[in-house]
This record gives structure tokens, C-alpha cells and sequence, in this order.
């Protein structure tokens, strides 16, 4: 089994956990303790917070003297191509980043998010966006990258993947998972059974399998990154294709309405063998819009 992007979150004042990171077909292989593309294993807990294990993908890795460049062509259908996909479910809110590549402005990216389904998880980045605690995404980098895969960022208190802290403390618990995936949870009725043939009595017990699951549905998704069940923070990612293996592991919370084509452009960026971005990728501010906006 396979997955996505990932962190642990502690208060700025603890130590710091390592980050993990999931991958299609990825298997963990030990790395220098200065890499930022971390991943736990099944014990993680045991080993020392200073360890740090570098996913291996099925294609070749760059060698280390070179950094990885891709060409991106600006088209003008980048911008909105995701809106023309439906959205999972009603928005309650929408926020933005204005970002820069290496001091330049680049351009805007408008997020919409689903505070009717995933509210603790939606607050937080409203209010991370806003700075009303005190603290949020404002001169947060972007400090890895991914091309085809996902872009991560939202550690304000380290700035490489081992830090950040949501507004409810270290980190909080998982929303909208589906229980069925669990072989630990009560097992739902099957929706495919004929409701149609099913007394009215029965049809009342089909309500607690109906439950509206988010999923990883193609590029614009912006999700929680984490260090395993249960672990949210600050770390956020957007992903920049469809990555339903991450599905029931990292918790989809929002997407991309404008501004696809600066993701688009962050993707691209020249990155380093631990997928560091070369030239800082900063959001410069960042807020909340009217819904109308």
C-alpha cells in the first residue's frame, strides 16, 4: 500500500518529530538526517526524533550533482481548468496566498474550503490564513515540491517540514475518514444492496453509510499533511494530479478555485535531491474573501 505527504506537528517549544511522506509504490530506504522528504515506519515512535528515512520511487532518482528541472508551458486554461470540475462538497469559506518565486511576485491562489464536513480542519486554516491567533501562514514557504505529485507547505515554525502547530495545540485528530476502511471499525451496510426491495424499517439503517467522504480527486485538492492517524498541524499540501491512494490517510479539507496556474508555476520550481525547493517559494499574505469574492 502506498500513500502521500505527511508531518507531525509539535508546539514550537517541544521537540520536533520527523515528517513522513507517502508515494505510489514508494518503500522507505535510509537517508542523511538533513533530508526533508521523510517517512515513518510502523515503528517510528522508537527511533530518535533526529532520524529521517528517504522515500525511493520507481524512477530513477537525479543524480546528486544535478537538481531537477521541468519546463512548464503557461496556457491560459491552467487558471480555471479545475473549476470545471465539480466540487465535493458546499463552500463555507475562501482564503488566499499571494506567493512569490525568488522575491517576484507570482500571483494568487484562492482556496475554497468545506466547513460543513471537516469544520476543525477547516477553522484552523481559515484561521491560519487570517494570523488571529497570533501566528499562521504569512512568510511560510512552500518547502517542498513534487513535480507531478504535490507541492506541501504551512511549517511557520521551522520552515523545512518538522515543525508548525494548528490553533487547537500540537495537532488534532482526523475528520471525514471512512470508517469502513478500518478493520477495527463496525462495518456499514453495503450501498449497493436494492434499496428498492428493502422494508422502510431497514432504510433508516443505510443513513450511517451514506456519509460523504472527501477524496484525493485530481489536481487543486488541498489536504493535511501529517505523521500518521490523528496527527494534523499547520502542514497542508495541494496536490497536482489525482492521488486516491491517499485517500483515508490525509484529510481533503478544500480546493483550488483561482489561481491553479501559480500552483502550476510552483510545481515547476528546480528542486534539490530531498525536493527543497532552489529559490525560496514564500506566501507573502494571505487571508480570508468574502464567499462572493
Amino acid at each position: 500500500m502506498a500513500s502521500a505527504t505527511s508531518m507531525r506537528v509539535v508546539h514550537p517549544h517541544l521537540h520536533t518529530p520527523s515528517v513522513r511522506v507517502f508515494q505510489r509504490n514508494a518503500v522507505p530506504v535510509p537517508v542523511q538526517v538533513s533530508s526533508l522528504c521523510l517517512y515513518r515506519l510502523a515503528n517510528a515512535s522508537t527511533l530518535p526524533h533526529s532520524s529521517a528515512l528517504r522515500l525511493s520511487s520507481p524512477s530513477p532518482s537525479p543524480s546528486p550533482s544535478r537538481r531537477r528541472r521541468c519546463r512548464c508551458s503557461p496556457t491560459t486554461s491552467m487558471t480555471k481548468l479545475h473549476v470545471q470540475q465539480e466540487l465535493q462538497a458546499t463552500v463555507t469559506t475562501k482564503c488566499f496566498f499571494d506567493v512569490e518565486i525568488q522575491g517576484e511576485s507570482v500571483g494568487r491562489i484562492v482556496f475554497c474550503l468545506f466547513g460543513d464536513v471537516v469544520p476543525k480542519t477547516a477553522e484552523n486554516f481559515r484561521s491560519l490564513c487570517t494570523g488571529e491567533k497570533g501566528y499562521g501562514y504569512k512568510g511560510c514557504s512552500f518547502h517542498r515540491i513534487i513535480k507531478d505529485f504535490m507541492i506541501q507547505g504551512g511549517d511557520f515554525t521551522h520552515g523545512n517540514g518538522t515543525g508548525g502547530v494548528s490553533i487547537y495545540g500540537s495537532s488534532f485528530d482526523d475528520e471525514n475518514f471512512d470508517c469502513t476502511s478500518s478493520p477495527s471499525s463496525p462495518p456499514s451496510l453495503p450501498i449497493a444492496l436494492h434499496i428498492s426491495n428493502a422494508s422502510p424499517s431497514s432504510l433508516n439503517l443505510f443513513k450511517f453509510s451514506l456519509r460523504l467522504v472527501m477524496k484525493h480527486v485530481g489536481p487543486g485538492v488541498l489536504s493535511m499533511a501529517n505523521a500518521g492517524p490523528d496527527t494534523n498541524g499547520s502542514q497542508f499540501f495541494i496536490s497536482t494530479v489525482k492521488t486516491p491512494w491517499l485517500d483515508n490517510r490525509h484529510v481533503v479539507f478544500g480546493h483550488v478555485v483561482d489561481g491553479m496556474d501559480v500552483v502550476r508555476r510552483l510545481e515547476c520550481q528546480e528542486t534539490s535531491r530531498v525536493d527543497t525547493p532552489r529559490f525560496p517559494c514564500r506566501i507573502v499574505n494571505c487571508g480570508e474573501l468574502p464567499l462572493d469574492a
